[in-house]
C-alpha cells in the first residue's frame, strides 16, 4: 500500500515556495516588455476588433494573444497598469504550467509505483522524485522562461506537461477520451506555439510505444490523430487562405534567414548572398545614424517587427554547410551552459544511474514518454536556433526521464545512501534557486512596503505625456531611437512610422551635433505627428523638444499636423 499523506505534504510546501517565486518575479517585473511581446499585444487587439488581415500572421502563434487581447478587452488598463496586467496574465499562465507539472509528476510516480511493483528493484524515494523534480521545474521555470519575459514559451510549457502527463495517464488507463485528450492537446499546443505541430509526431509515436496493450496502439493513434487534425487543420486552413500560401508557420523559415543566412531582423532591404529580394521594404533615409521610414497595412505599434513574413516576401532561404554548421555549433554552446547550470543534479543522477542493477531497455517503460520528446526537441532546435526559453520545458522532461529510469536494490550500501545523495542534491537546487532569487525579493519587498508598486515607469509617463499633449490612438509617430525597444508606443496606442535604427543611433546622437541637426531634420519632415527621443534631444537646445517629466525622454509636436 501506498502512503499518500507524507508526498501531499511535501507536494504542497512546493507548491507554496512556487507561488511564492513566482510572484516575486511578477511583482518585481511588473512594468518589463520585449519587442516579441507587444507584438503579441497588437495581435490580441486585432483579433478581438475583427481586423483578420492584421491578426492572421503566419510568424506569430495566436493563443497567447487571444489570452492577453481577451484580458486586456475586458479590464481595458491606463497605460501605467498595462504591462503590469500582462505580467498578471503571465503569473496565471505560470500557475497553469505548475497544475500541469503536478499532474505530470503525480503520474511519473504512479507509472513508477506500477513499473517497481514488477520488478526486484525500487525507484527512487517519492519524496526525492517530487523534490528533484520540482527543483529542476523552478529553476528551469524561473531562469529560462520567467514571468517577467512576455512570450508563449510558459504557455507551451504548460500543454507539454500536460501532454507528457495524459500519455502515462493512458498508459495506466486506456481510454478512447484519453486518446482523444492527447490530441486536443497536441493542437492547443501548436496554437501556443508552431513548433509543437511537428513535435506531435513525435509525442505520439512515444504514447503509442508506451501504450501496454500493443492491440491498442491503432486504435489510440487514430483517436488521438483525428482529434488533432479537427483541432489545428481549421486554423491552418485559415492562416493559408489569409497569406495567399499554404502555410502552418514562417517561424521556421525566418529564423533559417536570421541566424543562419545572416539577414537583418527588421529593414531588410535584399542580400546577403542568394536569398533574394524584398516585394516590400522599408526606405533609408540616412546612413549614420540609420533612419528608416516604412508603411505597412497593419495597424500596430511597430510594423517592422510585427510582420516580419510581410517584410520578407521574395527572400528564400539558401544552405550553405558553414550556415549550418555554425548553427549546430552554437546550439551546442547552448546546451553546454544548460548542462553546467544543471551540474550537480545532472551528475547525481549519471551517478544513480551508473549504479542500476542489470540495467536494460524495457519498451513499455514510461521514461520513453519523457525523454522521446526531450530529445527530439533538442535536435529540432539545434538545426536553427537555440535559446534557453525555447528548450527549457524539454530540459525538465529530461531530467524527470532520467530520474524514472533510477532503479535500486532493496538491500545493500547503495539503497541506504540513496536517501542522503538525493537529499545533497536536492539542497544544491535549492541553494541555486536561492542564489538568483534572494535580491529579487528584497527589491520586490521594499517596493511593496514603499508603495511603490503602481508607480509609472518611464514608457507609461511617455505615454501619458503624449495623450495629454493631444496625440491620438493610431496616430504615426517618429521615434529617435531604436523602436523595438519603443514601448510607450504601444500604451499610446501609436504607430511609429520612422525611426533611429541601429544599436549605435542613440550613441552617436550624443556625440555628433551634425548628425542630431541632420536626424531631426528628417524625422520631423515625414507625415508623423510627433517624434519622441531619448537623452540626446537635451543637447539640440531646441525649445520645440518638450522634456518628459521624471525621465529622459523627450517630445517634438510636429507643428500643422493633425
Amino acid at each position: 500500500m501506498r502512503s499518500w499523506t507524507g508526498t501531499r505534504h511535501l507536494t504542497a510546501a512546493w507548491l507554496m515556495l512556487a507561488g511564492l517565486l513566482g510572484s516575486l518575479q511578477a511583482v518585481y517585473f511588473r512594468t518589463s516588455m520585449n519587442p516579441d511581446g507587444i507584438a503579441y499585444l497588437d495581435m490580441g487587439d486585432a483579433y478581438l476588433r475583427g481586423d483578420w488581415a492584421t491578426a492572421l500572421r503566419s510568424h506569430w502563434s495566436p493563443l497567447y494573444a487571444w489570452i492577453l487581447g481577451a484580458v486586456l478587452r475586458l479590464v481595458q488598463p491606463s497605460p501605467s497598469v498595462e504591462f503590469p496586467l500582462v505580467h498578471l496574465v503571465n503569473l496565471f499562465i505560470y500557475c497553469l504550467a505548475l497544475g500541469a507539472f503536478t499532474f505530470l509528476i503525480h503520474e511519473v510516480l504512479a507509472s513508477a509505483h506500477n513499473e517497481g511493483a514488477r520488478t526486484p528493484h525500487l525507484p527512487l524515494p517519492e519524496w526525492a522524485t517530487i523534490s528533484l523534480g520540482y527543483g529542476v521545474f523552478l529553476w528551469c521555470t524561473l531562469q529560462y522562461m520567467p514571468v517577467s519575459l512576455v512570450t508563449p514559451d510558459l504557455l507551451a510549457s504548460a500543454v507539454v506537461y500536460a501532454t507528457c502527463g495524459v500519455i502515462l495517464r493512458t498508459r495506466r488507463q486506456p481510454s478512447w477520451r484519453g486518446s482523444a485528450l492527447l490530441g486536443g492537446l497536441l493542437g492547443l499546443g501548436y496554437f501556443a506555439k508552431a513548433p509543437m505541430l511537428p513535435l506531435a509526431a513525435v509525442f505520439l509515436a512515444a504514447s503509442a510505444l508506451v501504450v501496454k496493450d500493443q492491440t491498442r496502439r491503432i486504435a489510440h493513434l487514430t483517436a488521438a490523430a483525428i482529434t488533432l487534425a479537427a483541432v489545428a487543420v481549421p486554423f491552418v486552413l485559415v492562416l493559408s487562405v489569409a497569406n495567399g500560401r499554404p502555410t502552418l508557420s514562417d517561424s521556421a523559415m525566418l529564423n533559417y534567414l536570421w541566424r543562419i543566412d545572416g539577414a537583418p531582423f527588421v529593414h531588410w532591404q535584399g542580400g546577403p548572398g542568394s536569398i533574394g529580394q524584398p516585394l516590400h521594404h522599408s526606405t533609408l533615409l540616412l546612413e549614420r545614424p540609420a533612419i528608416f521610414t516604412f508603411d505597412s497595412p497593419f495597424l500596430v505599434t511597430y510594423s517592422a517587427w510585427y510582420a516580419p513574413e510581410y517584410w520578407f516576401a521574395g527572400a528564400r532561404p539558401a544552405f550553405t554547410w558553414s550556415g549550418q554548421l555554425r548553427a549546430i555549433g552554437d546550439a551546442l554552446i547552448v546546451y553546454d551552459r544548460l548542462a553546467v547550470d544543471l551540474r550537480v543534479p545532472l551528475a547525481g543522477l549519471a551517478i544513480l544511474l551508473a549504479a542500476r542493477p542489470g540495467f536494460r531497455l524495457l519498451a513499455a517503460e514510461s521514461w520513453i514518454a519523457l525523454l522521446t520528446p526531450a530529445i527530439a526537441a533538442f535536435v529540432m532546435y539545434a538545426l536553427v536556433l537555440v535559446e534557453e526559453r525555447y528548450v527549457a520545458p524539454f530540459l525538465v522532461l529530461l531530467t524527470l526521464g532520467l530520474l524514472t529510469m533510477v532503479r535500486l536494490p532493496k538491500k545493500g550500501w547503495s539503497a541506504a545512501l540513496a536517501g542522503p545523495f538525493c537529499m545533497v542534491l536536492v539542497l544544491s537546487l535549492l541553494l541555486q534557486i536561492r542564489s538568483t532569487t534572494s535580491e529579487l525579493a528584497d527589491s520586490a519587498l521594499s517596493q511593496v512596503v514603499h508603495g511603490q508598486l503602481l508607480a509609472p515607469d518611464d514608457q507609461a509617463q511617455v505615454a501619458n505625456a503624449l495623450r495629454s499633449a493631444g496625440i491620438q490612438p493610431g496616430d504615426p509617430v517618429a521615434s529617435g531611437n531604436r523602436a523595438f525597444n519603443a514601448y510607450w508606443a504601444r500604451l499610446a496606442r501609436v504607430s511609429i512610422v520612422a525611426e533611429v535604427s541601429g544599436y549605435d543611433g542613440t550613441a552617436i546622437l550624443d556625440a555628433d551635433a551634425e548628425a542630431r541637426s541632420a536626424v531631426q531634420q528628417l524625422l520631423l519632415a515625414q507625415d508623423v505627428r510627433a517624434v519622441v527621443a531619448y537623452s540626446w534631444p537635451a543637447q539640440t537646445g531646441d525649445v520645440g523638444w518638450l522634456p518628459v517629466a521624471g525621465t529622459n525622454y523627450f517630445f517634438y509636436l510636429v507643428p500643422g499636423r493633425s
